[in-house]
C-alpha cells in the first residue's frame, strides 16, 4: 500500500515524502458499506459530495486525485489530535479533523485500544477547531479555505457519523482506516456559508 503524504490545512498545501508499507494484520468493526452505494471501508481513498450546487469525486490513483495522507498533532499534557486528507489535481481538497485523545505521560502515544475506540462506528459532533469533536476543511481551486469552524460554526442540520473501522498494523505502524458519511455547513474566512451535502470519505489517520 502506497500512501503519499499531502496536508491540506487551512489553505496550505505542504508535501511530504511518501512511504510504502506492508499490511501485516486487519480487522473491522461496523457496517461493511455505505448506504448500497458500493463504497466500503476497503475501498480507495476518497471523497464524493456535493460542495455549494458542484459535486466532486476525488478518488486516490485516479487523474482527479493528488493523493492522500494523514497527520498528527498534540501537546502536554499528552494529547493526540488527528487529520486524514484528500487533494486532487487542481490543488484544492477536503481535511477531516477529529480531537482530542488524553493518555498517559508515561506513553509516546495512545494504546492500541484507546486509539480504535476513538474512531469507533458512531455519530460525532461537530467542534470548533476540533478541540472535542470533528472539524471539515475545503480548499477550494482558488486557494480558499472553508471550514465548519470559520463564522459562526452553526452547524444546525449537520451530520458526521463513522460507518465503520479497519484497524492495521503494518510493520509497528497503527492504522485506522474509516468510512464517513458526513453533511455540513462551511464558511469562508469571511463568514459566507455553503453547503456540503452527501458526503462520503474513505481515508486513514495513523496513531505513530
Amino acid at each position: 500500500m502506497k500512501k503519499h503524504s499531502l496536508y491540506l490545512a487551512l489553505g496550505v498545501l505542504v508535501i511530504f515524502s511518501s512511504c510504502t508499507k506492508k499490511t501485516q494484520s486487519t480487522n473491522s468493526t461496523g457496517n461493511s458499506n455505505n448506504n448500497n452505494t458500493g463504497v466500503t471501508v476497503n475501498s480507495t481513498p476518497q471523497f464524493t459530495g456535493t460542495i455549494g450546487g458542484t459535486s466532486y469525486s476525488l478518488v486516490n490513483g485516479t487523474t482527479y486525485s493528488n493523493g492522500t495522507g494523514s497527520s498528527k498533532g498534540g501537546s502536554n499534557p499528552r494529547t493526540s489530535t488527528y487529520s486524514s486528507y484528500i487533494v486532487n489535481s487542481a490543488n484544492s481538497g477536503i481535511n477531516i479533523n477529529k480531537g482530542t485523545i488524553s493518555y498517559p505521560s508515561t506513553s509516546t502515544y495512545p494504546d492500541t485500544a484507546t486509539f480504535r475506540l476513538f474512531f469507533a462506528p458512531n455519530t460525532y459532533s461537530y467542534s470548533i477547531n476540533y478541540t472535542n469533536g470533528v472539524e471539515v476543511t475545503w480548499t477550494d481551486a482558488s486557494g480558499v479555505t472553508w471550514s465548519t469552524s470559520n463564522g459562526t460554526g452553526s452547524q444546525t442540520g449537520s451530520t458526521f457519523k463513522i460507518v465503520s473501522e479497519q484497524y492495521a498494523n503494518d510493520l509497528g505502524y497503527q492504522d485506522e482506516k474509516v468510512l464517513i458519511n458526513f453533511s455540513c455547513t462551511l464558511y469562508n474566512p469571511g463568514g459566507t456559508s455553503m453547503q456540503l451535502t452527501n458526503g462520503v470519505f474513505v481515508g486513514y489517520f495513523e496513531n505513530n
